[in-house]
């Protein structure tokens, strides 16, 4: 990983982003597409709706494994 992409993510960090990020090469080392294509399954698959759902499902799940108080 460059220094730029370190330096980045720890900007996000620091205001409180927790990143995990995904490559297009996440994409290429299972399917023969371009640049492109890789980027567009990207970004459909971390914008849909399911994604969020299970996101939002998996937080809740371990705030209640640790026992946090929700928010009224």
């Amino acid at each position: 990983m460059s220094p730029k992409i370190k330096e980045a993510i720890a900007v996000l960090n620091k205001a409180g982003y927790v990143t995990s990020l995904w490559h297009i090469s996440d994409v290429q080392n299972n399917y023969v597409c371009t640049i492109s294509e890789a980027e567009l399954i990207l970004e459909e698959v971390l914008s849909c709706e399911h994604t969020t759902q299970i996101i939002n499902e998996a937080i809740d799940y371990e705030a209640e494994q640790k026992e946090l108080e929700c928010q009224e």
